[in-house]
């Protein structure tokens, strides 16, 4: 098994962390046109999370550590500190970025994919600094890895088109869909159920 360095998190809100303080770029960072950010129904018991071709989020029922790591990238282990509830509380997000720089989903090429989700992730680090006071700092440590690779006789994955919108992804208690998603969402998926970085 490879050892590789993998960047840990470590996030706290209302009050800032002694140590290195990650900073948002001196440019005006981006941030959505509009947004929502409530407690979910207590009663629901699944959570969901979308994406559309307006760079805007639709999330339901998840915990803040969820929003999180999706904003920085990272694997649920690789997040340390903050109050119990952000791993507890579930809430509702729909943020909607201008409409004008929505691109078509089913021409997007993987180039025009990622920086669509870098710039997401960028507008919910703006979210999360504005509704919840998060600020962060960073650290570095070395750690065993997965490597998610081909079978002996290749792999007899199809590329399929997303049914009805964006690739989205569904999680319930022991189980997860994915619709058309990429693999790298495979990744974090096991990455989060082993607790090991799940390289592609």
């Amino acid at each position: 098994m490879n050892m590789r360095h993998s960047t840990l998190f470590s996030a706290c809100t209302w009050i800032l962390m002694q140590g290195t303080v990650w900073m948002l770029p001196a440019a005006t960072p981006l941030r959505f046109e509009v947004a929502s950010v409530k407690p979910a129904d207590p009663n629901d018991k699944g959570n969901s999370s979308s994406r559309d071709a307006g760079e805007g989020l639709d999330i339901r029922n998840v915990p803040v550590r969820n929003l999180i790591t999706l904003a920085y990238g990272l694997r649920d282990f690789q997040l340390l500190g903050g109050p119990g509830w952000i791993n507890t509380e579930g809430y509702d997000v729909i943020a909607k970025a201008p409409a004008e720089i929505a691109v078509p989903l089913t021409n997007e090429s993987a180039e025009q994919r990622k920086l669509r989700f870098d710039r997401v992730s960028e507008r919910l680090r703006s979210l999360l600094a504005d509704r919840f006071g998060l600020v962060v700092h960073h650290e570095t440590r070395d750690q065993t890895v997965y490597l998610l690779t081909f079978a002996r006789n290749g792999s007899k994955l199809k590329e399929v088109p997303a049914p009805n919108g964006p690739p989205h992804k569904e999680e319930g208690r022991g189980h997860s869909r994915g619709f058309a998603v990429p693999i790298e969402m495979l990744a974090t998926t096991l990455s989060n159920a082993t607790h090991l970085t799940v390289l592609d």
